[in-house]
């Protein structure tokens, strides 16, 4: 019975002992795995990380461009503007100034046409009088005396 228990002990012990380098094992390869768990997540988080740094940059970059063109635009526009009215606004006072002159002799050549006009009218009037004071009298046989 002794050897029995021996061989129980000895197959027990051996068991055992599998047991626990089975367990430090799965130790061993749970904690590597855990280990180049975390490795992949801290490669994971510095990639997005430096996609993230990446795209900020990009948005910067295009923000500039925004800026520089609506600066060129604007310079562009200015520019162009100044030269408009720098030659429209003088080409503009002469016209206007040649106008207000015509107007005036325009108004002046009126005012003597309607004083030409009413003097004309004032003599046919005087003359129509005369006329129709001479047409009555001669009708009516008074004389005229001089």
């Amino acid at each position: 019975m002794l050897s029995i228990n021996a061989a129980l002990s000895a197959s027990l012990g051996a068991a055992l002992n599998g047991l626990l380098q089975a367990g430090g094992a799965l130790l061993g390869g749970l904690g590597g795995g855990l280990t180049g768990l975390l490795d992949t997540t801290e490669g994971l988080l510095s990639g997005v990380a430096g996609s993230l740094a990446g795209i900020g940059q990009t948005g910067e970059a295009i923000a500039n461009i925004w800026v520089t063109t609506t600066e060129a635009i604007a310079g562009d526009l200015e520019a162009g503007l100044g030269a408009t009215v720098g030659v429209a606004f003088p080409g503009l006072f002469g016209t206007v100034e040649g106008l207000a002159g015509d107007l005036g002799g325009a108004l002046n050549g009126l005012a003597q046409t309607g004083g030409t006009v009413v003097a004309s009218l004032e003599t046919a009037l005087s003359d129509l009088g005369a006329s129709l004071d001479a047409s009555l009298r001669a009708s009516l046989g008074i004389g005229i005396a001089a």
